[in-house]
């Protein structure tokens, strides 16, 4: 007969224990949530371009056509910079890029500039850090600034905070006046409760990811201005009257007490109703600081892509050269190379003032894309931004477009001209 074995005792969890518990491992999952951030493919194109195409139609700004774009690959070369970037600055880049500025258009403070500063990095690290709530936005909402993608709620619904009581009052009623008729009225209650968040489930989580986005927006705004004026940069979010409509806007959209504690939230919404009765007067105030608010976008757009890209060309090897501006006619690159290509050989080009076009020819694989390419993105990039990835560069005013193949021209690639 074998001798009785003793089984190990289980390990007894008291109250204090288990609390320490359940806080390390809260603790542990708001470091992991913290540490990770969105990456470039989180937004569809159409997303990302939807601030170009707004702005476009309402300022009639000329845009670079679809086969230019794709010819140049200028996707491939937003995915450089757009790591860096919240979905505020990925719509800004593609503006720019998409429907360029006029030509040398100077900026308050041009990046390639930046990149060089000594406090260049300093001044990208503590700029990236002040954007971290916006890029942990998930919803492209520039519609909601420049368009008409704000959700709109009928006035009559402020009166939806009147349902609870009432189902309250007509319980009371029908127990202490012995009338059982009465229980009609918080059943009636109840359903036009229901009913109206049924019909505007849809509106209140597009308003309130909408207003989430806008508040980390002016956060991310007010502390763009403390390190731009922190460091002495010349830019629009540092402007004292734009910080203070900013700060007004922040404490009219901010979030009440009870809608930043999460279950309070939802036994409020459940029970009271709450996000539906306060959705009508919360777009009604986000109305009143549109102007603000389209100002702050456009602000922080400006301040997140200067740093972004002057943190990317600090890291960048090749060769870069602020553009200088030229007579009618004459463009001039020295060693240009084209930024997407590893290794690539330099190339010249020098177009004389009384040019009347540029034909290349020559069969396939010895590089003519590449050339085109080279000459197109450069072009594009100094009419964006004022830097060529070259070692001098002169530009004109023109427009760059693309000349597809046509009826008349069947299988003739897509060319840059001038």
């Amino acid at each position: 007969m074998s001798p009785p074995t003793a089984t190990p005792a289980r390990p007894t969890f008291t109250l204090r224990r288990r609390l320490q518990l359940a806080a390390a491992a809260a603790v542990v999952l708001w470091r992991r949530q913290r540490s990770t951030e969105p990456g470039y493919d989180g937004f569809l194109a159409g997303e990302v371009a939807r601030y170009a195409t707004l702005r476009r139609r309402e300022g009639g700004l000329p845009e670079v056509d679809d086969a230019t774009w794709c010819t140049l690959h200028v996707e491939r070369w937003m995915r450089l910079v757009g790591q860096r970037l919240s979905i505020v600055g990925r719509q800004a880049l593609h503006a720019r890029l998409r429907s360029p500025l006029p030509a040398f258009e100077a900026d308050p403070v041009r990046a390639l500039e930046l990149s060089r500063h000594p406090a260049c990095a300093a001044v990208c690290a503590e700029a990236r850090a002040a954007c971290r709530p916006l890029r942990e936005v998930a919803q492209e909402f520039s519609g909601a600034l420049f368009g008409d993608d704000l959700p709109a709620f009928p006035a009559a619904s402020r009166a939806l905070g009147l349902l609870p009581a009432a189902a309250l009052a007509g319980v009371w009623a029908a127990v202490a006046l012995q009338a059982p008729a009465l229980a009609v009225v918080p059943v009636a209650a109840a359903g036009l409760g229901a009913a109206a968040v049924l019909r505007l489930s849809a509106p209140l989580r597009q308003w309130r990811r909408t207003r989430r986005a806008v508040l980390a927006l002016l956060a991310a705004g007010r502390a763009l201005g403390d390190v731009a004026r922190r460091h002495g940069l010349p830019l629009a979010v540092a402007d004292a009257s734009l910080q203070a409509d900013m700060a007004r806007a922040q404490a009219r959209l901010r979030l009440s007490l009870v809608e930043r504690i999460p279950a309070l939230a939802d036994y409020a919404n459940l029970f009271l109703l709450h996000e539906a009765a306060t959705a009508w007067r919360g777009t009604q105030r986000f109305r009143r600081h549109l102007g603000t608010l389209q100002a702050a976008f456009e602000a922080v757009a400006q301040a997140e892509l200067l740093c972004a890209l002057a943190a990317h060309l600090a890291q960048h090897e090749g060769v870069l050269t602020p553009v200088e501006r030229t007579g009618p006619g004459r463009w001039f690159m020295t060693d240009a190379v084209d930024p997407l290509v590893t290794a690539p050989d330099p190339v010249c080009i020098d177009v004389a003032p009384d040019w009347r076009g540029l034909f290349i020819a020559g069969p396939h694989g010895v590089g003519n894309p590449t050339l085109l390419r080279t000459a197109g993105l450069n072009v594009l990039l100094a009419k964006a931004f004022g830097f060529c990835h070259a070692r001098a560069a002169g530009l004109p005013s023109f427009e760059l477009h693309n000349a597809a193949a046509g009826p008349d021209m069947p299988g003739v690639p897509p060319q840059v001209q001038a």
